[in-house]
């Protein structure tokens, strides 16, 4: 385990109410899709993991594990990480209809062309 993915856990009814309030104008935001229909929303109560960056190549997945039967969410290394590293992880973003893809800076050798 690199770090834990932490926030608040809502609904995605409450996901549509914050995108259009408190969200409304703002260009980041930090939402984890779970299963079902929930999402950690990281922006308020959030670990430092919700600053990883994406990359196509990344050096950390995010994974599922259990304490105490409760699941938890963390970005786990898939290979060693060098002090100073940067920790990423692949976003996997999900489009949906209409919705524009965004462009992807990750620099990596394989990279994709969008998140």
């Amino acid at each position: 385990l690199v770090v834990e993915y932490t926030g608040e856990v809502i609904d995605l009814d409450e996901v549509e109410h914050r995108l259009n309030t408190f969200y409304k104008d703002v260009e980041n935001y930090y939402f984890l899709g779970l299963e079902g229909n929930y999402v950690i929303d990281a922006g308020q109560k959030g670990s430092v993991a919700r600053f990883a960056n994406h990359s196509c190549d990344p050096n950390s997945e995010m994974q599922k594990w259990y304490v105490n039967n409760e699941p938890r969410i963390g970005l786990f290394a898939k290979r060693p990480i060098e002090a100073g590293e940067e920790v990423t992880y692949d976003y996997n973003f999900e489009w949906f209809e209409n919705a524009e893809p965004q462009k992807c800076y990750c620099g990596s050798k394989i990279c994709r062309g969008f998140i």
